[in-house]
């Protein structure tokens, strides 16, 4: 691997995680599709699972007390066998086109009736499971779960904090239950751990950046940036195959 390579790659985890530690998800959804660039899919996705776990594990236990153990529970039996599936469907079939732009379409659709009406939408909560299982195919397979939690959350809360540290704990849920089965495949090895410990200072920067930003921003302002998020995240994996 040459020096470019690497400048791609921690130019990619500088900007996805620098978001991730703002909003509290879309790491992926901005470094993977840099990522595949110069890496190969599986390699990417050990990458930033791995990272993922760094990431959430402090976060999780800075943000502790904010976090609504209940919510996390109701997403979480969906979290864990999605991830399984995702998992599964990574290591046999690699990327799946029509399962992106099918989120796609969800969020963007999700994203349009934010703007134009602000209430909740009341089904949404009836269905958790749901929202937990996608999450976790997504999460496993492509290591981009945040928008279905984040469509979940963002429609339960109103106040940013609480949205953010949710979104980080239900996202950290899975990062921790996703790091064995990636090591147990392979996805995670040697390769991935020098990797990391070579972009580690851009890594660690980020989110430093990224979380002293976020609270400076008012609740209004993160919303939008929010929504921002999913809308870029829509056309991404509306467009990017």
């Amino acid at each position: 691997m040459d020096y470019i390579q690497y400048i791609i790659i921690a130019l990619a985890i500088s900007l996805g995680f620098f978001s991730h530690a703002l909003a509290g998800f879309s790491a992926a959804l901005i470094a993977l599709p840099i990522l595949v660039q110069v890496l190969p899919l599986k390699e990417s996705v050990g990458l930033l699972s791995f990272l993922f776990f760094l990431f959430s594990l402090f976060f999780v236990i800075l943000n502790y007390k904010k976090i609504n153990k209940q919510l996390l529970i109701e997403l979480a039996l969906g979290t864990i066998i999605g991830l399984f599936i995702g998992n599964y469907l990574l290591g046999h079939f690699g990327d799946q086109v029509i399962l992106k732009k099918i989120l796609g379409v969800f969020i963007l659709l999700y994203v349009i009736k934010t703007i134009f009406k602000q209430t909740s939408i009341a089904f949404f909560n009836k269905i958790s499971f749901l929202f937990g299982l996608f999450g976790g195919i997504f999460s496993g397979l492509f290591t981009t779960g945040g928008p279905f939690y984040v469509t979940y959350i963002n429609n339960r809360y109103k106040d940013a904090k609480l949205i953010r540290a949710n979104i980080i704990a239900t996202l950290g849920l899975g990062d921790i239950v996703r790091l064995p089965i990636h090591l147990h495949e392979n996805i995670i090895n040697t390769s991935t751990f020098i990797l990391t410990l070579k972009i580690l200072p851009c890594f660690l920067l980020a989110i430093y950046l990224g979380n002293k930003l976020h609270h400076k921003i008012n609740d209004e302002i993160y919303k939008k940036v929010l929504l921002g998020l999913l809308m870029l995240a829509a056309i991404n994996l509306l467009i990017y195959n």
